[in-house]
């Protein structure tokens, strides 16, 4: 949600930069090019962050360690699992 007004928030204020600039309003065009420019950088990193925070899709042997303990939120136990492949580690609930 927050991420959809904000990549709606930068295009408006990019859109708005533009027709400054092209209208030739002088006095506002060192702002309007500077707003413009920083609304086009968060419009680019909102749209490109999409994929680089998802968890890596890694399968593999996933072995069990001995590593168990209490979620303190959930008070559930949790044990442990490691991929030797990826030194990756999770976290898997217990029934």
């Amino acid at each position: 949600m927050l991420r959809t007004v904000l990549i709606a928030v930068s295009a408006v204020v990019l859109v708005v930069a533009i027709g400054l600039i092209a209208s030739g309003a002088t006095a506002l065009t060192v702002l309007a090019v500077w707003i413009g420019v920083q609304a086009a950088i968060v419009l680019v990193a909102l749209l490109l962050e999409r994929g680089r925070y998802a968890p890596s899709a890694s399968n593999g042997p996933w072995i069990r360690t001995t590593e168990r303990f209490r979620d303190p939120t959930t008070e559930r136990w949790i044990t442990v699992e490691y991929n030797p492949r990826t030194g990756e580690r999770r976290y898997v609930e217990e029934p």
